[in-house]
């Protein structure tokens, strides 16, 4: 077998298995599905609830059962099990490493200085891809 990739068929991954955008600067208050992995289940935790402001740049939802292992689980607003469709607004961690309660999680907010970040990171990539080319 062939060590090198075949040549690119032009279709984007998303386009087969669905793919998240990043939400920037959405309001603190959303109607939002959160998908987290606890430790000790091998599935999946899902709520759909609604986020708020906890305080400045932190975000609050209040579902049971996201324990030890659910940190870094996404916050989605209109998702779409079918499609693998939705928008990120947040994922469980921030305040407290994600709080002291089963049933409060939090979220950073994510705002202009996420959206940087994620644009530099793009830039990355792609000068990283293009010299590999």
């Amino acid at each position: 077998m062939s060590s090198t990739p075949g040549p690119a068929t032009g279709t984007k991954i998303q386009a087969r298995t669905g793919g998240l955008t990043l939400g920037i600067n959405r309001w603190y208050q959303e109607t939002v599905e959160v998908i987290g992995y606890n430790d000790t289940d091998n599935n999946p935790e899902r709520c759909l609830t609604k986020s708020f402001r906890f305080r400045i740049g932190q975000m609050e939802f209040y579902c049971h059962g996201y324990w030890t292992g659910t940190s870094g689980g996404p916050w989605i607003i209109g998702y779409n099990a079918w499609t693998g469709t939705g928008t990120v607004c947040g994922v469980i961690g921030g305040y407290e490493q994600g709080g002291d309660y089963e049933w409060a999680s939090y979220s950073s907010y994510f705002g202009t200085q996420l959206r940087d970040l994620y644009q530099q990171a793009e830039k990355q990539a792609a000068a990283t891809s293009s010299m590999i080319s």
